[in-house]
């Protein structure tokens, strides 16, 4: 029972402006990202999408569209708006443009309600690291979207993987992600996956997050077995 909350309410800017352009590789997407965050355009969002497809293997000014997208958004005074996005479209290059309206894939998760769904935070920095290495655990391209500004991103498998087969992409992630002070953990899954394999990874001071956890619902009513010593 919520007794009591508190909201921030912020006013819904004038402006919204996306910048949006193509990619290839998550390691052009690293160049991107770090140009985006290094600029002092201040940007409401970064987000990205990359789906399933692999870029065709022909020359570039054949097919000058990457099947992935970065997308950036701008919020505010409509003439501010417009000075920043073209800046924007200017750093990024490419195929870069500006629209009014987000792309078809913006607020939505790249997995469907039985598909094994997993949320990798990392630096931003490190995000290309960690997309290159879901994809070799996977052995092949699986979706991936998320926040490129915040190194919060969304992968999918296949629902009907074997648990074993899942479990083992899990810990060659989180082996990658250990040492760029990252974290893998499955949101959801099919009830055999869910129940075969390590849902959080490491943990630091679970001792601490146990008590921490029965100090505050001590009957476990909570949200149960959605967090960590649940």
């Amino acid at each position: 029972m919520i007794v009591s909350a508190t909201v921030k309410v912020l006013a819904r800017p004038a402006s919204r402006a996306w910048v949006r352009r193509s990619v290839w590789t998550p390691l052009e997407l690293y160049d991107l990202v770090r140009g985006v965050l290094r600029s002092r355009v201040q940007a409401a969002a970064v987000e990205l999408d990359l789906p399933t497809s692999r870029p065709v293997l022909v020359p570039r000014q054949r097919a000058p569209r990457g099947p992935g997208t970065l997308a950036v958004l701008l919020e505010g005074e409509p003439g501010e708006v417009l000075e920043r996005s073209t800046r924007i479209a200017e750093l990024l290059g490419g195929d870069a443009s500006i629209r009014s309206e987000p792309p078809a894939w913006w607020g939505r998760y790249p997995f469907g309600p039985d598909d094994v769904a997993l949320r990798v935070t990392v630096p931003p920095a490190d995000l290309h690291a960690a997309i290159y290495a879901i994809r070799d655990a996977a052995g092949a391209a699986v979706p991936v979207r998320g926040s490129a500004g915040t190194g919060v991103i969304h992968a999918s498998l296949p629902g009907t993987a074997h648990p074993d087969r899942v479990a083992a992409v899990l810990e060659a992630v989180r082996d990658v992600l250990l040492g760029r002070s990252g974290s893998c953990v499955v949101v959801c899954a099919p009830p055999a996956i869910r129940d075969a394999v390590d849902l959080w990874g490491p943990v630091a001071s679970p001792d601490l997050v146990r008590r921490v956890k029965e100090r505050f619902d001590p009957a476990g009513r909570l949200a149960p077995g959605r967090f960590f010593g649940a």
